[in-house]
């Protein structure tokens, strides 16, 4: 049930229960997004020693989906088995034991790769947990369903959440869930026509197409890519799809042989500054050495993950960049890996030739009678297309592309870009440091906006770890 804040007279409504005596003993702390980072978040600090009072703010009102989670698609599944996905790292079964007792018809296993759309459903009821959790503590969840605006100093302390529909929240913390930039907006992609989509999740982009034999250009590789073509193609058996890309690589898929044999060890690396070129022979080496123990190159990569926000921080800015632009590529396709069934799915369908990958960026894109012509490249390649929609990923570029709330404290000097552009500033713990250098006590960030300072920032692995130490530091019971 959503809370309702009215105001009162213009003044802003301070986060208290006025049906509580000890109010005042309860810290308040509202958390901005209610997807996957800030539902991770909202559970920790309910799950906390200290009384306290979260407000849960979002626009869509479902909590726990987000975009990542919100399809019901059964053919977009979870790139991560079950047993890897739990709230809590001490229960690493607990997303299996629920899909179990919520399917009792699947004999789920902690190996499997379940729809997204089981794990949105699994964070809500976590969610709901926590919740009821708290309550024996005197903690209080409230959903709010609205935009948030603004947040800015409070009047005597904390922070003031403004919503879009004039209601204030006055808090002594805030966490920033805020989700990922938007999708990058091609610059080929311009033309207004309701055939060309700049993301799959738009509306009517994954809609039933008009007519038999249907031909959609996918502009993009990746696992964005192909659940799109997924889709598409399970639409009817006569769609065809062509994914267009510079590289015209597919993710790697995960071999369901060693899902349960886990990470290996991780390496070691030497002391100090660390270069593009040693990151990349060492990461090569592991994996070598790792093959030779008898284990897969899976292994290896997932044995460096944890590893990376410090690797990455010891590549300094220009090591960044270098590795941005001649590896990332290469790292990402190996990182983020296609379900079994997904793989041996597209493995169908470019052999029936229903899908097909082309090498090349678009250049154009004009409608030819009732057809879209796009053009590739500078050899005057052209694919005529029903339907173009873009499945790049989220842009890198944060002030342009960002959620916006993040642009507008972004240019407010609340926040600060990273040296990348890529994100925005916070520190080791999570506090955002502002456009001056100063580093906040009040305002916490998690998630797919700290990429640039920590560069593996999306998965549930890492939010989680953040949202556990978020909720650690931010919430010290008052005496």
């Amino acid at each position: 049930m959503d809370i309702v804040v009215a105001p009162v007279d213009d003044a802003p409504m301070h986060a208290s229960t006025p049906d509580r005596d000890d109010h005042d003993a309860r810290q308040t702390v509202a958390v901005v997004g209610g997807g996957c980072a800030g539902v991770l978040a909202a559970i920790w600090l309910l799950r906390g020693e200290a009384s306290i009072e979260v407000y849960l703010i979002d626009p869509s009102g479902q909590f726990g989906s987000g975009v990542a989670y919100a399809t019901s698609d059964p053919f977009h599944l979870l790139n991560v088995p079950a047993g890897r996905l739990s709230t809590d790292p001490d229960q690493p079964d607990a997303f299996t034991a629920w899909a179990r007792r919520t399917h009792p018809d699947l004999d789920v296993q902690s190996t499997d790769f379940l729809p997204r759309g089981t794990y949105g459903g699994y964070l809500a009821d976590s969610l709901h947990a926590a919740e009821r959790a708290g309550a024996s503590r005197g903690s209080v969840l409230r959903r709010v369903t609205a935009t948030v605006t603004d947040v800015a100093p409070g009047d005597h302390a904390g922070e003031r959440v403004v919503l879009d529909d004039g209601r204030r929240i006055d808090v002594d913390q805030v966490v920033l869930a805020l989700g990922p930039p938007a999708t990058t907006r091609l610059p080929a992609l311009q033309l207004d026509d309701p055939a060309v989509h700049h993301s799959p999740w738009e509306p009517g982009a994954l809609d039933p197409l008009p007519n038999p034999s249907a031909h959609v250009v996918l502009i993009g590789s990746g696992l964005t890519a192909v659940d799109a073509a997924m889709s598409l193609c399970a639409l009817d058996d006569t769609v065809h799809v062509t994914m267009v890309s510079r590289s015209a690589v597919l993710p790697s898929a995960h071999d369901p042989s060693q899902v349960a044999a886990g990470p290996a060890d991780s390496p070691a690396w030497p002391d100090g500054p660390l270069t593009v070129d040693a990151l990349v022979a060492g990461v090569h080496e592991h994996v070598r050495a790792t093959e030779a123990s008898g284990l897969d190159w899976r292994a290896a990569i997932d044995s460096i993950r944890p590893q990376v926000p410090e690797l990455w921080q010891r590549l300094g800015e220009d090591g960044q960049r270098a590795f941005l632009r001649h590896h990332a590529r290469e790292w990402e396709v190996r990182r983020h890996r296609m379900a079994p069934n997904v793989a041996a799915r597209i493995d169908e369908l470019l052999a029936s030739g229903r899908l097909r990958i082309a090498v090349g960026s678009p250049t154009s894109v004009h409608r030819q009678g009732d057809d879209l012509l796009v053009s590739l490249g500078a050899d005057a390649t052209s694919l005529r297309a029903a339907r173009v929609i873009a499945c790049t990923g989220p842009s890198s570029d944060v002030a342009t592309d960002g959620p916006p709330l993040a642009r507008h404290l972004l240019a407010t000097g609340r926040l600060a870009p990273d040296a990348l552009g890529l994100g925005v500033r916070a520190d080791h713990d999570g506090r955002v440091i502002d456009l001056q250098g100063a580093t906040s006590t009040t305002t916490w960030l998690l998630g797919a906006l700290r990429r640039g300072e920590l560069y593996e920032t999306t998965a549930v692995a890492e939010i989680r770890a953040q949202a556990v130490r978020i909720a650690a530091r931010a919430t010290v019971p008052r005496s």
